[in-house]
């Protein structure tokens, strides 16, 4: 049987969110009531799906091969965490590319950011992109 693949994100919207192709997962950055935080712990607890989170890896770093700042790339079940790190300008055309339709727009449900991290004029952040499965 072949790995379960990322697929684009399903489903309608929910009361007060905007309709399929009106924003972007990005745009939904904050929206999350719990917060960036809970979503690193959520995705701590995962368990490590070895097929799904193989090949949901090669998709992210096979879309985003133009973007240096994208450090490290780990996924769980349903959520990937993505480490970015580099100049605020490099920062910011990773979020323009994360947006992007040859980035995650199609594919994830949701992508929530971390507050950056500033040490030795490098910023780093995290990126919480869960998916439907």
């Amino acid at each position: 049987m072949a790995p379960d693949l990322i697929a684009p994100a399903t489903g309608a919207p929910a009361a007060g969110e905007p309709a399929a192709g009106d924003a972007s997962p990005v745009a939904e950055i904050g929206s999350a009531a719990a917060g960036p935080a809970a979503s690193g712990v959520a995705f701590s607890a995962q368990t490590r799906d070895p097929a799904w989170a193989g090949a949901t890896e090669q998709t992210i770093q096979r879309r985003l091969a133009s973007v240096t700042t994208l450090r490290r790339t780990e996924c769980r079940h349903d959520t990937c965490e993505l480490t970015l790190g580099g100049s605020t300008e490099a920062i910011a055309d990773t979020l323009a590319a994360l947006e992007g339709r040859a980035g995650l727009r199609d594919l994830a449900a949701h992508v929530l950011l971390t507050a950056p991290e500033t040490q030795d004029g490098v910023m780093t952040l995290r990126a919480y992109v869960s998916f439907e499965r």
